[in-house]
């Protein structure tokens, strides 16, 4: 677990995991260069439970607190969780049993934030026979929004350690990407619930890290190793993810936070907007159900430069106003 300024939320983290059905659990919690209460709430934690693990890291950055977990864990699996995240009772021991059962190197759980389920749409278990089964039917737990973080899955720590994955600051995409090269033997529970305060995915970040962070470069790799360049439902996927990081990425360039003058987001977004793939993708057959995406779509088919950055200058006071907005663009 990462715990970067988590006083307020770690002592729940802390009562749901004692809460958990499965023994034998290797707990870790690295406090991430917190400025509050958190070590303190650590340190009285480890008093209560001399079997606790707590490192300290100077690094803010989650890549690095999940890095050093790695580095350290001894256990068969691995699980990641956020200081400010829960799970419901028995979601550890539902997972370890389909690993188990079955030989998995991966299960996963439903994931979901108090702005969106990532799950909603998967009501029943799947545990795929072949790794081609999951390979084909991949995309629909990337469209959920599951597959892009590391959260709410056990994953077999021989595995990792043969990927050789690790954390960067790409919201745990390279991560997975890596892992998911190696993984063979996948499944999914409903049942396993995974709630988090929040979700790092790349579609949120600025323009420059949306053109140039390669995280739609690995996707595509991903899948074209596995053979999968032509398949239908799975370009669909890629070419709706690459749309949704774009526009997001716009909206927020043009919001005040952009630390970029006037010019420089002009600069950012001409290029990102006339950019051959943004275009190939803009005028294909897409079905948006977002009011947002629908407008900003028009103007980037145009190749609008000024019209795109007034919408993305709406569109980022409005998600300001009404976060949830920001959860719904395509």
């Amino acid at each position: 677990m990462r715990a970067h300024n988590a006083a307020t939320t770690l002592p729940r983290l802390l009562d749901c995991l004692a809460a958990q059905t499965l023994d034998k659990l290797q707990i870790m919690v690295i406090d991430a260069a917190s400025t509050d209460a958190t070590l303190r709430v650590l340190s009285m934690a480890q008093e209560r439970d001399v079997t606790l693990e707590a490192a300290h890291i100077e690094a803010a950055e989650y890549p690095h607190a999940y890095n050093l977990g790695i580095e350290r864990a001894r256990g068969t699996y691995l699980f990641f969780m956020d200081g400010s995240d829960t799970m419901a009772r028995g979601t550890l021991e539902r997972l370890y049993t389909l690993c188990e059962d079955h030989n998995l190197d991966l299960a996963m759980g439903s994931v979901g934030t108090s702005e969106r389920s990532f799950s909603g749409q998967l009501s029943t278990r799947v545990l795929y026979d072949s790794n081609d089964q999951f390979h084909r039917d991949a995309w629909r737990f990337f469209a959920l929004g599951l597959l892009p973080y590391p959260e709410g899955k056990l994953m077999r720590r021989s595995c990792v350690k043969q990927a050789g994955s690790l954390f960067s600051c790409d919201g745990g995409m390279s991560f997975m990407v890596s892992f998911l090269k190696e993984a063979s033997g996948v499944a999914f529970d409903p049942l396993a619930i995974y709630n988090a305060n929040t979700l790092c995915d790349p579609v949120g970040w600025g323009i420059t890290d949306c053109m140039e962070d390669g995280s739609q470069d690995m996707l595509d790799e991903l899948f074209a190793s596995w053979g999968l360049s032509q398949d239908a439902q799975t370009q669909s996927m890629l070419q709706n993810r690459y749309l949704a990081g774009l526009i997001t990425s716009i909206i927020h360039t043009c919001s005040p936070a952009c630390e970029l003058d006037g010019a420089q987001k002009r600069a950012h977004i001409e290029k990102a907007i006339m950019d051959d793939r943004t275009q190939k993708v803009a005028h294909g057959d897409r079905s948006l159900r977002s009011l947002i995406a629908r407008m900003m779509l028009a103007a980037i088919r145009r190749k609008d430069v000024t019209m795109t950055m007034k919408e993305g200058e709406l569109f980022s006071w409005l998600t300001r106003r009404y976060p949830n907005l920001k959860m719904d663009l395509v």
